[in-house]
């Protein structure tokens, strides 16, 4: 009984070291990377030439969004005229020209196989480093990023507003009441959802890079339906009110603009990780979007002040992260 007890020690020690030293070269590896993962082109399409953004809630269906949105699959680089579980790439076009704003969404991890790793299992550690190894490197961002998109009240004192708060309020702003042509555009796939998807976009893309909110965007949809690279829908997903394809490719769309609107706001205002916010930058910030949902819908909306609780909480928050004042563990995975 001592000699396998010993043995299963001497095993577990082994493996242990083993993995000590994967979890170092993986660090490595990320040290190096971690400069090409941020980078991204700073050319951009200006505001005044964005395609308008899009309403999930004004789509019956994908029939009536593929009138709109060119949705093409790919299977090995090949284009493929129809769906099939083989599909390792989906690709959506909207607008024209110059205009024109494509949409790239492919295999790969997803936001459940991220959390998985950051709790420590073995395998979706080792899957991680075979399948996204830049991922590693934007461990630290993506910590961030998790804290910006969710309501932390353990963390605070005085209330904590997330990406969806702003998002809520920016819906409060509009104050044309005929900006709700239907029913749906005051629901979760409406205005909201559209406002949701670009405000978090945009705000990513200024204080990283467009490649990283791009990488937050992907994991997040192929989490959601995986389905959306294949094209392979249940007619329950089809005909599902609330988890339906059609909204999906819709905030695929509003992703890709957002990050468009967030390179220019990056440019014009000089915005960064060090960026020390204050509520008159947000103020302006967040009115720059507006105007573009003005333009995009054609809708009257109130204009945010620096002296709005929700802004001063939102300022607060952005400039304790990363000034590391939350007393919370970065993944180590």
């Amino acid at each position: 009984m001592l000699k396998i007890d010993l043995r299963e020690s001497m095993i577990n020690r082994f493996k242990q070291t083993i993995h000590y030293f994967f979890l170092a070269f993986i660090f490595l590896l990320s040290a190096c990377s971690e400069e090409a993962a941020d980078s991204s082109s700073i050319q951009y399409i200006s505001i005044e030439e964005l395609p308008n953004a899009l309403l999930a809630s004004r789509f019956e269906n994908l029939e009536e969004l593929e009138k709109v949105v060119k949705i093409s699959y790919f299977q090995k680089g090949q284009e493929v005229m129809t769906a099939n579980p083989l599909n390792n790439k989906v690709i959506c076009q909207y607008g024209a020209g110059g205009q024109q704003i494509v949409s790239i969404l492919k295999k790969g991890i997803s936001q459940t196989e991220i959390v998985e790793a950051k709790e420590g299992d073995w395998n979706a550690i080792t899957a991680l480093f075979l399948n996204a190894p830049h991922s590693i490197a934007l461990r630290k961002k993506l910590a961030y990023t998790n804290l910006l998109a969710r309501r932390r009240q353990d963390l605070t004192a005085w209330g904590d507003p997330a990406f969806y708060d702003l998002s809520a309020l920016t819906v409060k702003k509009i104050i044309d009441k005929e900006a709700f042509v239907t029913a749906k555009d005051s629901g979760s796939k409406g205005y909201l959802n559209t406002f949701n998807h670009i405000t978090a976009q945009a705000l990513l893309t200024s204080i990283f890079s467009e490649d990283i909110a791009d990488f937050i965007a992907d994991v997040h949809e192929r989490d959601n339906m995986p389905e959306l690279i294949t094209g392979v829908f249940t007619s329950a997903q089809l005909k599902d009110p609330n988890m339906n394809p059609m909204d999906n490719y819709v905030d695929m769309i509003n992703n890709e603009l957002g990050q468009e609107l967030g390179k220019a706001l990056k440019e014009k205002y000089g915005i960064n990780e060090n960026t020390k916010w204050t509520p008159k930058l947000l103020a302006a910030y967040l009115n720059e979007l507006q105007a573009y949902y003005v333009k995009s819908f054609d809708i009257g909306m109130q204009a945010f002040d620096e002296s709005e609780v929700e802004i001063k909480r939102f300022t607060n928050k952005v400039n304790r992260l990363f000034n590391k004042e939350f007393d919370y563990v970065i993944p180590t995975y």
